[in-house]
């Protein structure tokens, strides 16, 4: 207990408020606190430090009603100020500089008390502020500069192996400018079988997403793309290499090929050029087959479906007619792989006998052998209002398909 000396209190001591509650708990010096000690608050909340004339001084530490210790370090006014450690509720710390209360200049934020770091570098009111490095959960690191808590200005991200991940601008925290960003993808092999493709990215983004003139190279360093993105997707004007060697320049919205464009092969021969929707052909365009015969007309979704004509390599007229799904209405004509005509299969030709026999008295043909059915090929035609209810009684023939209905890009 206190030591009296001159009616002055001395030595170690308890002070109470009126209603018994304690005030003050440590040493006194001329009846004033000095030394080291305790005060409590009406809360239950409580300050252990040394005093000097009555005033708290030098390191503290703060305990909250429960005995939490939450802060250590140096006070001002009774605000954090200078060197100290702040311990929150959740298990992170911060040790570091403070100034009027907040955190401000240098400093280590952990994410526990196990010494994991969750940022290092500037702080200013409080936040993040200035360059510094910031480690994520899942082992990457961000070093670079921020303001107001968020990453902006220049900045890098790095894999946990130390791999750098992207390199430039950052604005709100997102990737935002020029900048370099090198992509980790899983690719579909087969059902439940994946491997890893890497992909690299050059060029401006935009919330966070690739947006403007940028190029997207492959593992290799080979490019992929070249041209404009939007909202991550190819958007706009630009050039899409295949890994066979053939490449498409034209139109793309939403990462499909749309609009006007033109596919080459390796050798740079055009394949197809015309207009694209949703990545197939669609509207009007040219098709050429391997022997450079080619189609001109109308497509729908990927097939020859309207109003089309093929031609020979030299441009000599070959066929002019419609076609509905790459299939040609007139149901006597069936093309190759090379855009040539083939032979009627056998079952077309029963069909065509059949029909022709029905018909015969009508267009006043002699015989009905196959031999004639090309003598009688106008006259056929000219008669499909009649044979129309007639054919129908026939199954498909399927043979006649054509096998390049479907876009082969």
């Amino acid at each position: 207990m206190a030591e009296f000396a001159n009616g002055l209190e001395n030595g170690k001591g308890i002070l109470y408020n009126k209603d018994g509650s304690m005030n003050y708990e440590g040493d006194f010096k001329n009846s004033i606190k000095e030394g080291r000690g305790i005060l409590y608050y009406p809360d239950g909340s409580y300050t252990e430090g040394n005093f000097i004339k009555g005033e708290i001084k030098g390191i503290v530490s703060l305990y909250n009603s429960f005995g939490r210790l939450y802060y250590k370090g140096e006070l001002l006014n009774n605000l954090f100020h200078g060197i100290g450690e702040y311990y929150y509720e959740n298990g992170k710390y911060y040790e570091g500089e403070f100034y009027k209360g907040k955190k401000h200049g240098k400093g280590i934020l952990y994410y526990s008390k196990d010494g994991e770091k969750k940022y290092e570098g500037s702080f200013s009111n409080d936040k993040m502020d200035g360059n510094g490095t910031y480690y994520y959960i899942d082992g990457k690191t961000f070093k670079g500069n921020f303001k107001n808590g968020l990453k902006e200005g220049n900045g890098n991200i790095y894999s946990k192996n130390g791999e750098l991940i992207y390199s430039g601008d950052f604005k709100n925290d997102k990737f935002e400018g020029f900048g370099e960003l090198r992509d980790e993808l899983l690719e579909v092999i087969h059902i439940f079988k994946f491997k890893t493709v890497f992909e690299k990215y050059i060029g401006q983004f935009k919330d966070g997403k690739k947006d403007g003139e940028g190029i997207l190279y492959n593992e290799d360093d080979s490019i992929k793309y070249e041209g404009k993105f939007e909202n991550d997707y190819f958007h706009g004007e630009g050039k899409l290499y295949y890994d066979n060697g053939d490449f498409y320049i034209g139109g793309f919205c939403n990462g499909l090929k749309s609009g006007e464009g033109t596919l080459y092969d390796s050798e740079k021969n055009i394949l197809y050029s015309g207009n694209y929707k949703n990545d197939k052909y669609n509207g009007f365009g040219i098709k050429f087959y391997p022997n450079r015969n080619y189609y001109e007309g109308e497509f729908y979704k990927g097939f020859m479906h309207g109003k089309g004509s093929l031609y020979y390599k030299d441009g000599t007229f070959k066929y002019e007619g419609k076609f509905t799904y790459g299939v040609c209405e007139d149901e006597s004509k069936n093309f190759d792989d090379e855009g040539n005509e083939k032979c009627m299969s056998d079952k077309f030709k029963i069909k065509l006998e059949n029909t022709f026999s029905a018909i015969n008295k009508i267009i006043g043909a002699e015989n009905n052998d196959i031999d004639n059915l090309e003598r009688h090929r106008n006259s056929l035609h000219d008669m499909k209002q009649y044979t129309k209810d007639i054919n129908s009684k026939f199954e498909n023939d399927s043979d006649n398909d054509d096998i390049f209905a479907k876009e082969d890009d």
